[in-house]
């Protein structure tokens, strides 16, 4: 832009989950960019437990790592449980220590974020079985106004 912009950034709060930046470009005009401070995750190719594909929005930290809950679902979690494996179960039994869960990462690699996770398995109701079609994937979405 040949007359310039400049950029003026400020956050809302911590607990508000967005940072906005106003962008001023030449001749007035303000575009406000509402960007989320932590990306939300998506599951997808879970063919066991299809409830788990979709959305999942950050949450708290649990065991000193970041957690997610399934956007309109907020009893199920995702989380790092105390044995180092990432763990999707229910709310109350992840919270409460309990070792179930509808999904677990594969191996006893400590990884610190479920998108590094290589492979996934899903109980199926009698046994567990890996699924290499799962994925959990970090996303971050964009919203402009003018």
């Amino acid at each position: 832009f040949d007359d310039g912009w400049k950029g003026q950034p400020f956050e809302l709060s911590v607990e508000s989950g967005f940072s906005f930046h106003d962008l001023e470009f030449g001749g007035g005009t303000i575009v406000r960019i509402i960007a989320p401070m932590q990306a939300t995750l998506t599951v997808s190719g879970a063919s066991t437990h299809t409830l788990l594909n979709g959305m999942w929005q950050r949450h708290e930290d649990f065991n000193g790592f970041p957690s997610w809950h399934k956007v309109g679902n907020f009893d199920m979690m995702l989380a790092r449980v105390s044995h180092g494996r990432w763990h999707v179960g229910s709310t109350a039994d992840i919270q409460a220590g309990k070792n179930s869960a509808f999904m677990e990462q594969e191996d006893g690699t400590p990884y610190d974020h479920p998108k590094d996770v290589l492979a996934w398995k899903l109980h199926t109701g009698t046994a567990w079985e890996v699924q290499e079609t799962v994925r959990v994937e970090e996303v971050c979405t964009w919203t402009t106004h003018t």
